[in-house]
């Protein structure tokens, strides 16, 4: 192996490096400690490649171009536990080394950039220790209101329990931030508690709307039981910004398709042929599948019963050599509930997309589908368990090519008394 002072120079010679440097001198926003700082970086990173892959120092661009992800994780556990660089160095170096990869992968030189998607652990991971959450009970003691009032809230905490545990955790935590604003020993809630909650909450429009759906059914209770005035029929609700919806393309599921591995072709597949939602597929389990196999039946958002009928490809995630086989979902179900949409985001960025592919525009993709295939939306409306069909129509997308064409059929109906087009 060259020594350390010569090496520099003849990693110049190697057409990738000579490439890289030039661009870098070249680049207008970096001042020149940043540049000499990347080509430090670069040159120490080519030393310890040809030593880890024990190749000779003119066969430098070979090995730059076969540098996989495996060869990654070796050469950070290099960095970490052989060297013991400490944390900020080792970022820096991974920066460097990544923008690397980024220029041949805009260069068409490789498919994927090897560090695009790597996360090391620096240190162990120390659990964070959170100051517990201070409930409504105990806030009754620490911030009183009006006996009366304190009452008809326990009375309505208990009604909100008939709702689905992620509800009554929703219900219950805005309620809290509800009334902390309220003022000591408030007798009647009034409009402009409720305006002034709304208006400081630092949030988008469609969470304060959020809010003050939970504030109304509480206010709504009290007129009900109580016959007390209901402060909220004089707030509307604000103006929300439009969603912004991703509608995939055949194209770009086929590119997503393309960079997945078995387990994950088997997640992404099953959603698309099923319109499952996440949490539904992270649930699911052997006693939804029929025992014929063609369908899930399984209880899924608002307590509603869902039956989805399975077609081959589902099937196949699902049924391997006669047998409901659901261990590929095995990693998602002892991971956090939003394990299926890191899923797709890393799936999103290795097929090159600018955007994440979620469950939820799969899910939209199925329904899509159905529709450009003649499938009326009342069917969709129950395929995806909505309860009515405006949330569905939500959901479908119309191409510019599908409204192509449309008006010309009016050249042919609209004629005047002699027969002449209007």
């Amino acid at each position: 192996m060259e020594s350390v002072e010569t090496t520099p120079q003849k990693l110049r010679g190697s057409p990738l490096i000579h490439a890289y440097l030039s661009k870098l001198d070249n680049e207008a926003k970096l001042s020149a400690k940043t540049i000499l700082s990347r080509k430090s970086f670069l040159n120490k990173f080519v030393l310890d490649c040809i030593y880890i892959s024990e190749l000779g120092p003119y066969q430098i661009d070979e090995i730059l171009l076969s540098v996989d992800r495996q060869f990654v994780k070796r050469y950070t556990n290099k960095l970490l536990y052989d060297r013991k660089i400490n944390k900020k160095s080792f970022k820096t170096t991974l920066s460097a080394i990544r923008r690397f990869y980024d220029w041949l992968v805009e260069t068409h030189r490789i498919k994927e950039n090897p560090l695009a998607l790597l996360r090391p652990r620096t240190k162990p991971r120390i659990k964070k220790v959170r100051p517990p959450l201070v409930t409504l009970e105990q806030l009754f003691i620490q911030h009183p209101l009006d006996d009366f009032l304190i009452e008809a809230i326990k009375l309505w905490l208990a009604h909100i329990a008939q709702f689905t545990k992620a509800t009554q955790r929703h219900y219950r935590s805005v309620f809290r931030d509800f009334y902390k604003t309220l003022p000591l020993h408030t007798k009647q809630i009034v409009c402009e508690h409720i305006e002034r909650f709304i208006l400081n909450y630092k949030g988008i429009n469609s969470t304060k709307n959020t809010h003050l759906v939970v504030i109304r059914s509480f206010c709504k209770y009290l007129e009900t039981c109580y016959d007390l005035p209901n402060p909220c029929k004089k707030i509307k609700k604000l103006k929300e910004e439009p969603p912004k919806r991703i509608w995939l393309t055949d194209k770009q599921v086929a590119q997503v398709l393309a960079v997945c591995d078995e387990r994950e072709s088997k997640v992404i597949r099953l959603i698309m042929h099923t319109g499952l939602r996440a949490e539904e597929v992270r649930s699911l389990q052997l006693e939804n599948i029929s025992p014929d196999h063609k369908s899930v039946v399984f209880i899924g958002k608002g307590r509603k019963e869902r039956r989805v009928p399975l077609n081959d490809t589902a099937r196949a995630s699902l049924v391997q050599n006669g047998k409901v086989n659901l261990d590929f979902l095995k990693g998602l179900k002892a991971l956090h509930r939003n394990s299926v949409y890191a899923l797709c985001k890393i799936v999103s960025k290795r097929a090159g997309l600018n955007f994440v592919a979620s469950p939820h525009a799969f899910r939209r993709y199925f329904a899509n589908s159905l529709k450009k295939r003649g499938i009326s939306i009342y069917y969709i409306s129950k395929l995806l368990g909505h309860s009515t069909i405006k949330t569905t129509e939500m959901y479908l997308s119309c191409s510019p090519e599908e409204l192509q064409g449309l008006t010309d059929i009016l050249c042919d109906a609209q004629t005047d008394g002699r027969g002449d087009r209007l």
